[in-house]
């Protein structure tokens, strides 16, 4: 594909999804009456998913191969989220509110399949809860060369339109789920979040072949504030609430890919610290729990807004202590040594 590969927009708003997040976990784990922090948690996570979608196969290089690629995303993910769960284990041993262990679980979480048996109530997390949307990834991830290499061949119509039908496809499950009392299997189970990042590589490959629908900026974000009010409202549908969010997810990143393909300003979503800060969002996402959980504490001696606005200074901290202490120098050893075995093998081409 021949396109610019940095997309400063879609780098920062990965900042803005993550706190959506933590405002959620915030809202709706530690005794808050404000509601309507709620909402972001299925609205940041579905960003992620369609946005991940999207950037991967934004940024295929040329002669990539499944191995060399399931290497960047070993290198990228796993050295900080091990760390996170080691983490979390050593607050279970403390005694610590909040994160639980047992060895299936535990299992589960270091090698990122917790999210496999959704029940009627939540995965058997264990250690870092927030990984379970990594399990996700990883399955996204394992099949993402297979999808890319048949995609990339297809017309945009073709990968449109199978896009569309999988997506309904999960519309309707969600609903079937949701009658038969099983509201947390869509919203966990990662074959029915795959359609949202099918939808980020039909994005992708539709912009690259030179689809510049006209959106406007506020209205994709009036769309994501609109979502947010429906999850609020109809909270009682789990996960099918949160569907509500991906087609104005799909907007907000459309926008932001085109604006930064036509270099159109933005003081906000491209600055430096901007920037910065959505490349924080992952080790952000990974401790943020963690440090509430901690600042919380086992007898709940502090209000939960209160623990919220304590964890926060404490949790960028700890963000940038995992960014730069494991995330990136891990990446670098990993794929360092990848590139050097490279050298000397050969692969099937990913696409």
């Amino acid at each position: 594909m021949n396109q610019p590969k940095t997309l400063p927009r879609l780098t920062a708003l990965r900042w803005w999804a993550a706190l959506a997040v933590y405002a959620s976990h915030v809202g709706g784990n530690y005794g808050v009456t404000y509601a309507w922090l709620v909402p972001g948690g299925a609205i940041g996570v579905g960003f992620f998913f369609v946005l991940s979608g999207f950037v991967l196969t934004w940024s295929v290089p040329d002669g990539d191969t499944p191995r060399r690629f399931w290497r960047r995303r070993f290198a990228r993910i796993y050295p900080a989220t091990f760390v996170s769960n080691i983490a979390a284990l050593i607050m279970v041993a403390l005694s610590v509110s909040g994160p639980s262990a047992t060895p299936l679980g535990t299992i589960g979480a270091l090698t990122l399949t917790q999210t496999w048996a959704p029940g009627r109530t939540s995965p058997g997390f264990s250690a870092n809860g927030v990984t379970w949307s990594l399990g996700c990834e990883a399955f996204f991830y394992v099949l993402f060369p297979a999808v890319f290499a048949w995609a990339s061949r297809r017309t945009t119509r073709l990968v449109a339109c199978l896009t569309g039908t999988l997506l309904v496809a999960e519309l309707v499950l969600t609903l079937v789920l949701n009658h038969a009392g099983r509201p947390l299997v869509p919203y966990y189970w990662p074959l029915l979040r795959l359609p949202e990042f099918l939808l980020g590589i039909a994005l992708a490959i539709a912009i690259s072949r030179g689809w510049r629908p006209r959106l406007h900026g506020p209205a994709c974000f009036a769309a994501l504030a609109f979502a947010w009010w429906a999850d609020l409202t109809f909270r009682e549908f789990s996960q099918l609430e949160a569907l509500v969010a991906v087609p104005a997810a799909a907007a907000v990143i459309v926008w932001a890919a085109t604006s930064d393909i036509t270099g159109a300003p933005s003081r906000v979503l491209t600055g430096r610290w901007a920037v910065r800060l959505g490349e924080w969002s992952f080790s952000f996402y990974l401790v943020h729990s963690l440090v509430l959980d901690a600042v919380y504490g086992e007898q709940h001696a502090i209000d939960g807004w209160q623990a919220g606005v304590l964890a926060f200074p404490l949790a960028v901290a700890c963000t940038a202590a995992l960014h730069y202490g494991v995330e990136l120098p891990m990446q670098r050893r990993i794929n360092r040594r990848g590139d050097k075995s490279a050298a000397t093998g050969q692969s099937v081409r990913v696409g």
